[in-house]
């Protein structure tokens, strides 16, 4: 599993131990507070049993100290969801956008 890092653009990667590509639907919801991400199954990348989804520079920017992750799916007509795990966020020293100036 990918640590979070304030503006840091990589991947966020999770092990979810059965092959969810052929799901009908699929979301990562990222949340605290007022803050709240969802990623859909058109954002995500399937290897296997894991699945990754990116963030923008924005979005990477805006992570709070800690977030709460959860998977939801549909899966041959039945709705699954994950355990809400929280995850601390590394900070970072330039808090603004690079990639697009």
């Amino acid at each position: 599993m990918t640590d979070f890092q304030r503006g840091v653009t990589l991947p966020f990667t999770i092990d979810v131990g059965i092959d969810l590509s052929t799901s009908e639907r699929l979301f990562i919801i990222f949340e605290q507070g007022s803050f709240r991400i969802e990623k859909t199954k058109e954002d995500v990348v399937f290897d296997g049993t894991t699945i990754s989804a990116g963030f923008s520079e924005q979005e990477a920017l805006s992570l709070p100290a800690v977030v709460k992750v959860q998977v939801v799916v549909v899966l041959n007509g039945s709705r699954l969801q994950s355990d809400i795990v929280s995850f601390a966020v590394k900070d970072t020293l330039l808090e603004r956008e690079v990639l697009h100036e």
